[in-house]
């Protein structure tokens, strides 16, 4: 139904968290 929406939606929230943990 809007499995890819969903997708789209977490990814970047992935890459953001990710890119967060780096940062500290």
């Amino acid at each position: 139904m809007g499995l890819l929406s969903l997708i789209t939606l977490v990814l970047p929230m992935l890459v953001e968290f990710a890119g967060n943990q780096l940062a500290t």
